[in-house]
């Protein structure tokens, strides 16, 4: 009951984050409402164990970048940091950079690992 279009944006925004946290994400989606989510809600699936995760470690700039929540700036700062300090041991080194603050980590933190 959704359509071709709202079917090709909820895929869009899965593969772009790598997976769903949230149902609320779908609200991003042109023209979705809370009405229509309601609707779709009980044939969802959202498991945020099932976000494809990026290693911070090992992600190259490029792919970091690719990921709609994390900026231009916020890939070449995690990528330089990791190539000329050390690799991360925690995801809150990320506070190192001067582009994630408290808020973005929060907001990143789910689809990013350290391994």
């Amino acid at each position: 009951g959704i359509g071709p279009f709202f079917a090709k944006e909820i895929l869009k925004i899965r593969e772009n984050y790598g997976g769903f946290i949230s149902s609320d994400q779908l609200l991003d989606i042109y023209r979705m409402d809370e009405e229509k989510l309601s609707e779709i809600l009980p044939y969802l699936i959202i498991d945020p164990n099932e976000v494809n995760k990026l290693n911070v470690n090992t992600a190259s700039e490029e792919q970091l970048r690719k990921h709609p929540l994390i900026s231009r700036d916020m890939a070449k700062s995690i990528v330089y940091f990791r190539k000329n300090h050390k690799e991360y041991d925690s995801l809150n080194d990320l506070l190192l950079s001067p582009y994630i603050d408290g808020q973005v980590l929060k907001t990143i933190m789910p689809y990013l690992k350290v391994e």
